[in-house]
């Protein structure tokens, strides 16, 4: 197995730009590798990776070089995504659900693209406090709406532009406030359009149709960061004559969760549906 390092992308630097050099740079160095055969080779994308991949995979050059493209806790629609970061709602055929969200990936979005949005153009001050937020969860590991990082936030708060802390507020609120719903809604709409002009390869959907190689999503029903429904939303986004295999599952998630399964019942079921998902993964190359 091989993991590019991107020093971008560790720095929470949204820069897919970096996706299909960096893809095609591992393919080569895999093929030069003695420890290795000539592929194809499985490409494996997680999160912010997983509709790179897919990405990756509709180029006919790298396409031939795979043997199967697998996305997990991935997103389709960049616009779903930030409200969904920004609110906690989603929804799935006609039903709406709402939950509470972690802050952690509206944190690196507006890091990456607050400024993006002409009306916030000068907020470098919120998107750089944002940003190392989300840096610091990161690094601590500890699910982003705890509240110990309130210390931080109010130390990066002061840090801000006294008429722009509204603005930071919305993203990082201290853990017992909310940010007002509208604001937040506002905010979602502007800075996922915002992004979507300045980043055009972080839609994976203009691509889905070329995809070559077999693919398998996978994500955790329990999640907080991304909603599942992005990967149900994905597979039925493919041509309905592609394979694509899917499984939801309530043992995979971004952040951590303490809560235990039911019983013991369906913690047995979700394991061997999890099973059998992998061993289909690592089957493909």
């Amino acid at each position: 197995m091989l993991v590019p390092e991107v020093p971008e992308w560790k720095d929470l630097r949204l820069e897919p730009e970096l996706t299909l050099p960096t893809v095609r740079a591992g393919l080569r160095t895999l093929r030069q590798l003695e420890a290795t055969d000539d592929g194809p080779y499985g490409l494996i994308g997680f999160s912010f990776g997983a509709p790179q991949v897919m990405i990756a995979s509709a180029q006919d050059d790298i396409a031939e070089n795979v043997a199967g493209t697998v996305g997990f806790g991935g997103y389709c629609d960049i616009g779903r995504m930030v409200r969904f970061q920004m609110t906690g709602e989603f929804e799935w055929s006609g039903v709406a659900h709402r939950v509470r969200p972690d802050p952690y990936g509206r944190w690196i979005m507006a890091g990456n693209h607050l400024v993006s949005i002409p009306e916030y153009q000068d907020a470098k001050d919120v998107a750089h406090a944002l940003r190392r937020l989300a840096m610091e969860a990161g690094e601590r590991r500890i699910l982003a709406w705890d509240p110990s990082y309130d210390v931080l936030k109010e130390v990066l708060r002061r840090g801000v532009t006294p008429d722009r802390r509204w603005l930071f507020d919305v993203f990082a609120p201290l853990s017992d406030r909310k940010a007002d719903p509208k604001q937040a809604r506002r905010l979602a709409e502007q800075l996922s359009e915002a992004a979507g002009k300045a980043s055009p390869l972080l839609d994976p959907l203009p691509y889905l149709s070329r995809i070559r190689p077999p693919v398998h999503l996978l994500h955790g029903r329990n999640d907080y960061l991304i909603p599942y429904t992005e990967t149900l939303r994905m597979a039925e986004a493919f041509p309905r004559e592609k394979s694509v295999e899917t499984t939801i599952t309530a043992l995979l998630a971004h952040s951590g969760d303490s809560s235990r399964l039911s019983s013991v019942r369906t913690e047995i079921r979700e394991g061997l549906k999890l099973a059998r998902a992998l061993s289909r993964v690592l089957a493909i190359a």
